[in-house]
């Protein structure tokens, strides 16, 4: 079985999300969010599917923060769920 990482990106105006293998660091899958990763992915399994998630938005130290730091995201508050192949 393949080992995978699941890492979050920021970057000065957009947020994203990749895994990568484990044993070589090449990224494997990468989608862009609606904002920054506000907490821990959290990954379950349904009927044998499994699945991650991750919750976007600005909490109320990071709306103080990014500014202050020049960056910009997005500011979408949102729940993201994705199917793992």
């Amino acid at each position: 079985m393949k080992k995978i990482l699941f890492c979050a990106m920021l970057t000065v105006s957009a947020a994203a999300l990749a895994t990568a293998d484990a044993d070589t660091g090449k990224i494997l899958w990468e989608t862009t969010l609606g904002g920054p990763i506000q907490n821990s992915t959290i990954t379950y399994r349904v009927n044998g599917r499994q699945y991650i998630a991750v919750v976007t938005g600005l909490g109320s130290i990071t709306a103080n923060l990014f500014p202050q730091a020049g960056i910009n995201p997005q500011r979408n508050n949102a729940i993201h769920v994705f199917a793992l192949p």
